[in-house]
């Protein structure tokens, strides 16, 4: 059953729920909140650039990444940022938490940045080596299951699982290829199981 049918002047690239009773989006540079029910839509705030993805952290609370290589923690019922993160070196392509305090950010073809999100304290980075490194869009190609690890889905087709992201040895299993296709999408659908869009 359809509940609601929510309609935007600017291309959504990814939602997250932010309460029982509400979701934030993020169309085109915009972060905008609106009810289930899709009659009330707020603009919370802006990116300089292309927001390309979203994920819930506590309560109201959201980061958000993008083309401007920047991550924001956003209060949504307060309606302001609490904190910027910088470090990355391309644009952020996925955010995951990984932990309470803890997330981590794939910056395409580049790097994963562990972040403490309470303190805006980068704790890690995990340098990735990809010869692929043309963006065709908008992806979720980040998941993490707390008993499998940090998986990440490469340029080239493969995906790679941490299964310690904090550990400094950096040692990942790498799953066969998809053929020549890249990743799309990443979810762990069970502690066995990690489903793959390509």
């Amino acid at each position: 059953k359809q509940l609601s049918h929510i309609k935007t002047s600017s291309p959504i690239h990814d939602i997250c729920v932010s309460s029982e009773s509400s979701i934030a989006l993020a169309a085109y540079n915009e972060v905008k909140v609106v009810s289930m029910n899709g009659e009330a839509m707020t603009t919370i705030g802006k990116h300089e650039e292309w927001i390309y993805c979203a994920c819930k952290l506590s309560g109201d609370t959201i980061a958000t990444g993008g083309k401007d290589k920047k991550i924001f923690i956003w209060d949504l019922s307060g309606r302001q940022i609490i904190s910027q993160l910088t470090g990355h070196s391309n644009w952020v392509q996925g955010i995951v938490q990984i932990g309470e305090d803890l997330i981590a950010s794939y910056a395409c073809g580049a790097e994963v940045i562990i972040w403490n999100w309470r303190t805006a304290t980068k704790l890690h980075t995990i340098h990735i080596q990809c010869s692929y490194t043309v963006i065709r869009g908008v992806h979720k190609t980040i998941a993490f299951d707390c008993k499998r690890g940090l998986a990440i889905g490469m340029e080239d087709g493969s995906i790679r699982i941490y299964p310690d992201p904090l550990n400094s040895t950096h040692q990942f299993t790498q799953l066969p290829k998809h053929g020549s296709n890249y990743i799309y999408g990443l979810q762990f659908v069970s502690e066995d199981i990690l489903a793959s869009l390509d």
